[in-house]
């Protein structure tokens, strides 16, 4: 991306579509988004795959390194115009971005030539008459299913290494060093603040999550403000108030761990006893055990008092089956 000259599209020049850039991406000299396995019998990714691929990684890279910049919108969806790559032989609406790159001519044949083959099963050499306007094609709806190998068919024109455009990185800013004040970061959702000193506010880290001690709710650490009602990690002041890197690192150390070792159950031989007296060991632990078992049992027993009755049963609390087979009309005592 620090290598595109773009310009926004318009009414007279149409945007890219995801399709060029890729082309354009590999032309360059940049590595397919989904490696080739390294097992000859797997297969490779489709076109399909690897575009969709792209558009998540550049998705990814402007979220990051364009966060609320002008320049973003840029990469959201543009117009898209119905055969708009009718020269090349594809027909229909193809996703398309809002800007368009500045290529060299070179460029711009082989992007050409790479539309013509990825449709069709066709030579270099009627690539290039089709594209001269020496012979003509039949227009076909885009189908990037298939395809494994015009990936690899992709020439490079330009090779990563020779590109010389790249962000650089504010000197100030290389090492972040953190000066040791607290600040207070305010929550995007409720407007409650955050000390600094949390570890969610990581300066190399702004993916992170926060959770707000208020709302309960878990925000990007991006989006918080400082007292200066800016984004705190564009704060000239509160971006170095944030914990030292040192203090946030875990051990990463192998070993064993330093807590003392639990004591063994198991139990332990002396090599100097008898069988007699091995044996006389072992029934004195299962006598130990049974007695401690029936002290358990014994523990277990509830007392519930004496009996509050006087011992009589009460014919008229019986039903009349019950009355008739146990009592016969009689009171029976059975204190």
């Amino acid at each position: 991306m620090a290598n595109l000259n773009i310009t926004p599209a318009g009414t007279s020049e149409r945007g890219i579509t995801w399709l060029e850039l890729y082309i354009l991406y590999r032309c360059r000299g940049y590595p397919k988004p989904i490696e080739d396995p390294k097992h000859a019998g797997k297969t490779k990714a489709t076109p399909d795959k690897q575009i969709k691929a792209f558009k998540k990684y550049i998705g990814a890279v402007v979220a990051r390194s364009l966060f609320e910049a002008k320049d973003a919108k840029l990469f959201s969806p543009g117009y898209s115009k119905m055969n708009s790559l009718k020269g090349v032989g594809i027909s229909g609406k193809h996703a398309t971005l809002s800007f368009n790159v500045c290529i060299s001519d070179k460029e711009k044949d082989t992007i050409a030539a790479c539309l013509v083959r990825i449709n069709r099963t066709i030579c270099n050499k009627e690539t290039n008459k089709y594209l001269a306007g020496e012979t003509k094609l039949l227009v076909n709806e885009l189908v990037l299913k298939g395809k494994v190998g015009w990936d690899s068919t992709i020439p490079i024109m330009t090779k990563t290494q020779s590109e010389n455009s790249c962000w650089t990185t504010p000197t100030s800013d290389e090492d972040h060093t953190s000066i040791g004040n607290t600040a207070f970061y305010v929550c995007p959702l409720c407007k409650k603040v955050e000390p600094s000193s949390n570890s969610s506010f990581n300066y190399n880290e702004l993916d992170r999550y926060t959770t707000c001690g208020r709302c309960k709710k878990r925000s990007a650490s991006k989006l918080w403000n400082c007292s200066c009602e800016t984004r705190w990690q564009t704060c000239q002041v509160h971006r170095y108030c944030t914990a030292p890197v040192n203090m946030r690192k875990r051990s990463t150390a192998k070993g064993p761990t330093l807590s003392v070792p639990r004591p063994s159950k198991k139990r332990l031989w002396d090599s100097n006893m008898s069988v007699e007296e091995i044996l006389a060991e072992d029934l004195k632990r299962d006598e130990e055990k049974q007695e401690a078992k029936t002290l358990d049992m014994t523990s277990r027993i509830l007392d519930l008092g004496k009996k509050t009755r006087n011992g009589v049963i009460r014919p008229n609390l019986l039903g009349p089956i019950l009355r008739k087979r146990f009592l016969g009309g009689r009171t029976i005592n059975v204190g």
